[in-house]
């Protein structure tokens, strides 16, 4: 999948939306897709869980673009293990 030009700067939960909207999915439908709680994707997509290392990488792959792309800029002080 493509990211447009207007979703390049958007944090990575607000990505996430974008993403699972352009696809027709609704979070729960995500959530299947990607091993995770409907409730996961809500709080990811808020931002009151942070994107680790693992969850972009589930997004990245089925979204089918760089997992680095789910990442926060300054990633390497805030990667967590999911």
């Amino acid at each position: 999948m493509r990211i447009l030009s207007n979703e390049k700067d958007l944090s990575p939960g607000s990505l996430v939306r974008a993403l699972r909207i352009r696809k027709g999915l609704t979070q729960h439908k995500l959530g299947l897709e990607v091993g995770k709680f409907s409730q996961e994707i809500t709080a990811i997509e808020t931002g009151s869980e942070k994107m680790g290392l693992k969850r972009a990488r589930a997004f990245a792959k089925f979204f089918e673009i760089p997992y680095t792309r789910f990442l926060p800029v300054d990633a390497e002080e805030t990667v967590e293990a999911d």
